[in-house]
């Protein structure tokens, strides 16, 4: 699951809300790295009373809110890729040296979801590259349950199961022949499937009408044939990161 995604940004509960924040953390250099890096994630969130919304993490788009607690977006962003080299600013390892870059995708994002309990959120979201569209379309499948709240303080518990196209996991999960030629990795194939399944906690605290604190970790355990890639060192893969955010 691509990890530009984790930058921290405010929910907007009110009419033209814009926010930015700044944090930090560590995450796995790629899916199925045994080795971390550190991650910078400034962020910007400004969501406006029509549903449109840009946002560092979700992109920019549009989100319509339904009766009985459901609700669909659409949206645009970008996801950086995977290099085969140490970067701090790209997902990639020295490990997978040879296998070549896989160019970042400029995505549409369709979300679709509801709200249970007048709680919990369960969503679906499909990912489709419009550039670099070899790369296949992946989506996931989410459900977020606040298990502690006060005026505060919230405490959500996030389960996430991700799936890909045969595209996407030869991709990310894949050597082909030519790869193989270049790299350390026997050739792999692989086919569609879910290839992941995450936990997450994250607690916000309300520090006063403009600032709070955001924090939240996670573990991700690549499932079946994906964790038996050759590129894979580690099935299990954990991340953190902290940071604040003032809302304007």
């Amino acid at each position: 699951m691509p990890l530009a995604g984790l930058t921290l940004a405010a929910a907007a509960h009110a009419e033209n809300q814009y926010s930015i924040s700044l944090g930090g953390g560590f995450a796995p250099r790629y899916p199925g790295s045994n080795q971390y890096r550190g991650i910078v994630a400034p962020g910007l969130s400004a969501k406006f009373g029509k549903g449109f919304f840009i946002d560092s993490r979700e992109g920019a788009g549009y989100r319509l809110d339904l009766p009985h607690g459901a609700f669909v977006s659409a949206a645009v962003s970008y996801d950086p890729g995977r290099a085969d080299e140490n970067r701090f600013d790209l997902p990639g390892s020295d490990y997978l040296k040879g296998m070549g870059r896989i160019p970042g995708s400029v995505l549409i994002g369709v979300r679709a979801g509801v709200t249970l309990l007048d709680a919990a959120e369960l969503s679906v979201t499909v990912d489709t590259p419009v550039t670099h569209t070899s790369r296949g379309v992946s989506g996931h499948v989410d459900l977020a349950v606040p298990v502690f709240k006060t005026a505060q303080h919230e405490i959500v518990v996030t389960g996430s199961v991700h799936a890909g196209t045969g595209r996407y996991t030869q991709t990310f999960y894949g050597v082909t022949d030519a790869q193989s030629m270049t790299s350390r990795f026997r050739p792999y194939s692989t086919s569609g499937g879910i290839d992941s399944a995450t936990v997450s906690v994250a607690w916000n605290w309300n520090l006063s009408r403009h600032w709070s604190v955001l924090a939240t970790g996670g573990v991700t355990r690549l499932l079946g044939r994906y964790g038996d890639s050759p590129i894979v060192q580690s099935r299990s893969n954990y991340y953190g990161m902290a940071g604040a955010t003032y809302k304007f």
